[in-house]
């Protein structure tokens, strides 16, 4: 490994050239807005002879970029042998150009370059690090060190934990003291036994781990199977639990609770008891408390199952270059970015709540480590003495709009956990904001709420788990609309009442039905013609119908609109309206009602005041 202080005086001619375009290296900038980077030159897979003979003349940084594409190809491989589609006949020959501009650029302080290599019908991206080792100004100043745990990272550590304490918004109210029902014990010599106790002592530091159970092979000692607590092992778990059965990114989770001195951890394979539905359904209601409460929550960010770990980091490569600045791949993103972006942690669905309550997360990333707490973000690499990020924000309904959103994007292996795995967060953003959680929904907002729009094509679970109004009922991201900036909706429904209870069926709580009640004016699609604004009446013209899922029906009559607001378009000139499209359940004229989809239309002169005293509406029921 070529490291910062080595000397490189030898550099071919484009490799000089390209690089005196980095220079002076600012605070600022590293290329001039739109400088063209001449850098003319290309080579042919999977060898690089042109790269290999320009770094046998002694040029180290074709070295250095030689095996930075040889590695990326051998981890995102190209097919020389495939075509790009069915309309691009010609095969591509292995030829590589290297983009004539070397692009850069600057997030959270972090200079990147990005080289693009064209492979005939597409491009490779491959982004690098750059720092600069005697820039006083640079927010950079150190690389991660190669082994998480060794006694410079824990002292970073325990530095961002004591700084931490004297953070207020990060402190739990005294009236919110709880324990769990159950911690692993983590003594302070792995010769001493690990065991689960009962918490019975409110206030009791402990960390949560946060992790991917992964896809495991069930014939893998460590798999979740042999080594979960269950009904049969739960009391020998009170005395001992062999460290060695146990999958490896607990037991790493385990040597970071000792390095750091944490003698309590939760960890949801040992402290529920797996296969009792009753402590299951108990346990799943208190999990958000559990992060929300948690000292400190240790991510296995960088893993990808609970067989993999999470205390390794790949092997980087790095190349000198003028001015003691340093050339780096894999490229070290920053704190929010330190993942790829679709990385197994993030996709987790339960990791919405975990990481929204949690007063301080521990990233164990793929290249470093990064802290958060309410108060902002730190890493291995930032400079303690760089502004912190923004605060996390936890106070309006469009905070928790986003949430969910980001939810919906999310990922379970268990589909019927989708409304159990955002409960904590649910139940935090009601005392907040002071509204009452309906499945999915909050009263203070149900009109917006019951207005959720599909972002891609939306499924049917096979087992019905949320009342059809709520966007738990379907698979796939959700959105809403965001008024800001505009006029308040005016509602056309009046809510009467509205009930969720859990699905007697289900004994570990997970399926939930109800129905809401509102004051409100369905009307028969098939009647859509013969509407008359001028009497009141709501004006359907232009329909945009977005169904949730595929659907069909023998019967026209069947589906019905139901108008639940009026909103401004733009600026509030024009106004339109919006509600839901239903499916008839009962006899005629309907009271029950399913949700088939949602739409909007243009919207005459017609007040909401008027529609609703027309003598039209009637109570519904939605199902």
């Amino acid at each position: 490994m070529v490291t910062f202080a080595d000397s490189i005086a030898d550099r071919c001619d484009f490799c000089h050239t390209l690089f005196t375009h980095l220079l002076p290296f600012t605070s600022q900038s590293l290329l001039p807005s739109n400088a063209s980077c001449p850098w003319p030159v290309g080579d042919t897979a999977p060898s690089f002879p042109r790269l290999k003979a320009s770094a046998t003349a002694g040029c180290g940084i074709c070295a250095f970029l030689r095996s930075v594409i040889i590695e990326d190809f051998s981890i995102r491989p190209v097919n020389l042998d495939a075509a790009a589609s069915p309309e691009v006949l010609a095969k591509w020959n292995g030829t590589i150009e290297f983009e004539s501009r070397l692009s850069s650029y600057i997030i959270d302080g972090l200079r990147c370059l990005r080289l693009r290599l064209s492979l005939g019908w597409t491009e490779r991206i491959i982004d690098l690090s750059l720092f600069n080792h005697s820039l006083k100004g640079s927010q950079i100043f150190a690389e991660a060190d190669t082994v998480p745990l060794c006694n410079k990272s824990v002292s970073v550590i325990q530095g961002w934990l004591k700084d931490c304490k004297g953070h207020s918004s990060c402190q739990v109210p005294p009236s919110k003291i709880f324990a769990p029902t159950r911690l692993l014990y983590v003594p302070k010599s792995d010769r001493d036994a690990l065991c689960l106790r009962t918490a019975n002592k409110p206030g009791l530091e402990y960390a949560a781990l946060s992790y991917c159970w992964g896809k495991q092979t069930p014939s893998h000692p460590q798999h979740p199977l042999l080594s979960r607590t269950t009904r049969d092992n739960l009391q020998a778990r009170k005395t001992s639990i062999p460290e060695n059965v146990l999958p490896l990114t607990i037991r790493e989770a385990i040597t970071v609770a000792r390095r750091l001195g944490i003698r309590y951890l939760w960890i949801d394979l040992l402290c529920i008891v797996q296969d009792d539905p009753a402590d299951w359904s108990s346990e799943s209601q208190l999990m958000g408390s559990i992060f929300q409460h948690a000292s400190l929550t240790i991510a296995a960010t960088s893993s990808t199952s609970m067989l993999q770990g999470f205390l390794r980091r790949p092997r980087s490569r790095q190349v000198g270059l003028p001015q003691r600045l340093l050339l780096r791949y894999p490229a070290v993103l920053p704190p929010t970015r330190s993942t790829a972006p679709d990385d197994s942690w993030s996709r987790r669905g339960w990791i919405s709540q975990e990481q929204r309550l949690s007063p301080r997360i521990l990233h164990f990333g793929q290249l470093c480590l990064y802290y958060e707490c309410a108060c902002g973000r730190r890493s291995e690499l930032r400079d303690p003495s760089g502004p912190a990020p923004p605060p996390r924000i936890f106070e309006t309904r469009y905070d928790r709009a986003e949430d969910i959103e980001k939810f919906s994007k999310t990922t379970l292996s268990f589909p019927a956990d989708k409304l159990p795995a955002i409960a904590g967060l649910a139940a935090a953003y009601s005392e907040t904001l002071g509204s009452e959680y309906i499945a999915g929904l909050w009263l203070e907002s149900i009109e917006i709420g019951l207005l959720w729009l599909g972002v891609d094509k939306l499924s049917s679970p096979a087992t019905p788990r949320a009342p059809s109004w709520s966007w738990a009922a379907v698979d796939g991201a959700v959105r809403w609309d965001c008024f800001v900036g505009r006029p308040a909706p005016t509602s056309l429904i009046k809510l009467l009442a509205y009930e969720v209870t859990v699905d007697p069926s289900d004994p570990q709580g997970r399926l939930f039905t109800g129905f809401l009640e509102p004051y409100a004016i369905p009307i028969p699609l098939a009647d859509a013609e013969q509407w008359d604004p001028g009497k009141g009446e709501l004006s359907l013209l232009e329909v945009r119908y977005v169904p949730d899922v595929g659907v069909s029906f023998d019967v026209k009559d069947a589906v019905w609109a139901l108008p639940v607001f009026t909103c401004a378009i733009g600026m509030g000139s024009k106004w339109e309206v919006r509600g839901l499209v239903l499916e008839a359940l009962d006899g005629t004229p309907p009271t029950r009602f399913r949700r088939l989809g949602w739409y909007r239309s243009t919207h005459q002169t017609t007040m909401a005041k008027e529609m609703l005293a027309s003598g039209q509406a009637r109570t519904i029921r939605l199902e």
